[in-house]
């Protein structure tokens, strides 16, 4: 059986299986998971475990969630919607402002309204992992934008720290996992 046929199969049964079964199946497919004989994980021990699981809601066919930003002016949650289209951290200016994060330099967001001017910036990102502890990531880069009515999780977070990602409509949760975990 091909990958492509498997990832297929896999697809078919997604809904039933938990995140950590869904994980072990894909890392088995990406040449991860050496003990993986294409059965669901059925110890914790044998299971991928991620690094970050956030807990988030879907609605209208979007993940909500929300994690912790830090900057120069303190910490906050701020809510976000996963945005895999994306490819920085969107942030509203409020909150930019609120955290004192540092202005980088302007840039044109394009989007589906129009362009905008925008600046870079950076800012601290954490959520929990499994044992409730936080994890943190620093000096994530994201963008500004004066217009924004909500934050998006763009996908260069993932790149930048190295992370995989699964969600879980069935359970919404979503879970960041380390390649290295996945790939070893």
């Amino acid at each position: 059986m091909n990958k492509r046929s498997s990832l297929h199969q896999l697809i078919d049964i997604v809904p039933e299986l938990s995140l950590d079964e869904m994980l072990c199946h894909l890392a088995a497919l990406l040449g991860g998971c050496p003990d993986h004989d294409s059965q669901p994980a059925s110890s914790p021990s044998s299971s991928v475990k991620p690094e970050v699981m956030v807990t988030g809601a879907v609605i209208d066919d979007a993940f909500h969630f929300f994690a912790e930003l830090g900057g120069p002016g303190g910490k906050m949650n701020a809510p976000f919607i996963l945005d895999t289209g994306a490819f920085e951290m969107l942030l509203m200016k409020s909150i930019a402002d609120q955290l004192q994060l540092p202005n980088l330099g302007p840039i044109e967001v394009g989007g589906v309204t129009g362009s905008v001017e925008a600046y870079r910036s950076r800012v601290g990102v954490a959520a929990a992992g499994p044992d409730g502890v936080l994890v943190a990531y620093h000096d994530i880069p994201c963008v500004i934008d004066p217009t924004a009515t909500g934050n998006l999780f763009g996908f260069r977070f993932f790149i930048v720290t190295n992370q995989a990602v699964a969600i879980n409509p069935v359970s919404q949760q979503m879970g960041w996992f380390s390649h290295a975990v996945l790939l070893n």
